[in-house]
């Protein structure tokens, strides 16, 4: 973690979450992080926000530092019980005040499952290559389908394949890294993600990412409820996006009644691939939708 970074825990229906606080104001953005990711890899994309109102970066659940509660059951994890827990979560953050949710994958599709469920704390949210069906594409989503169709015999094959990819990943990351964990001048927005979540992603509980791949693929589909999200959506799709493909984004845009649609040159992780793009975008988007008040968080 860089220097000088504060975190802060709060528990939640026996969950235990925590999120990073920065800037100051009126409005409220909350970042949510996509699956085996971290809420540190959002530290370089959030900067122009900070720029107009307080910034919440706030684990996905499962996630380190934060934790499923002792005895997690996988059957709880649908799009009604992580909307439900999501605006639990997003109210303690703003004293009960709506605030604007902005998720990346699994994040994404967390944004559109708290306006749903929990309307009364969602002002606008930015669904950044997340999905409303949670059945993904290429790699992921073939560890979805081996983990379903090979059981447990499968999950120490899961845990190995990641391990090594976030072992490379670290690797990798000290070409970046200077001295405590910082970023080295120079460094683009997507080695400064990978630099900052490498700590993180290190630590995850594999056993909880194996029960979110299956529940997301059996048993988390959105797609009947969009129509009932009141809050305006933008839905961002990078084109090239082999895991949450682009009719996904046109799906969430078509089925909010206030939705709209952004796709731009790219993959999964259009944002770091093409940042400045991406923030402008969102910025005039939001701009298009103001809200009267946002809320500060807990200091």
């Amino acid at each position: 973690m860089s220097s000088g970074v504060q975190r802060h825990f709060f528990e939640v229906e026996g969950h235990r979450l925590a999120y990073e606080a920065y800037g100051q104001g009126d409005e409220v953005f909350i970042f949510l992080h996509g699956v085996t990711g971290s809420m540190a890899g959002w530290r370089g994309f959030m900067e122009p926000f900070c720029r107009r109102g307080r910034v919440f970066l706030l684990t996905l659940p499962g996630h380190h530092p934060a934790a499923f509660p002792p005895g997690y059951a996988e059957a709880r994890i649908t799009a009604e019980a992580w909307g439900d827990l999501g605006g639990r979560a997003v109210a303690a953050l703003t004293g009960g005040r709506p605030a604007t949710l902005i998720g990346h994958s699994t994040g994404g599709f967390w944004a559109l499952a708290i306006a749903w469920r929990a309307p009364e704390i969602v002002a606008r949210a930015v669904s950044l290559s997340g999905f409303a069906w949670g059945r993904w594409g290429a790699f992921l989503g073939l560890q979805q389908r081996l983990l379903l169709k090979l059981g447990q015999s499968y999950q120490p094959v899961f845990a190995g394949l990641f391990r090594a990819m976030n072992g490379a990943a670290a690797l990798a990351s000290r070409r970046w890294r200077g001295p405590e964990s910082t970023v080295l001048p120079g460094a683009s927005l997507t080695q400064r993600s990978l630099v900052e979540s490498e700590p993180d992603v290190r630590q995850l509980d594999m056993g909880a990412m194996a029960q979110i791949f299956r529940a997301m693929y059996r048993q988390v589909d959105l797609r009947p409820y969009l129509g009932e999200i009141k809050a305006p959506v933008l839905a961002v799709t990078g084109e090239n996006d082999p895991f949450v493909p682009p009719p996904q984004a046109r799906t969430i845009a078509a089925g909010v009644p206030d939705g709209m649609l952004a796709a731009f040159p790219g993959g999964h992780l259009v944002m770091l691939e093409r940042p400045e793009a991406v923030q402008a975008a969102i910025l005039a988007w939001l701009d298009q939708h103001p809200v009267s008040s946002g809320a500060e968080g807990p200091k």
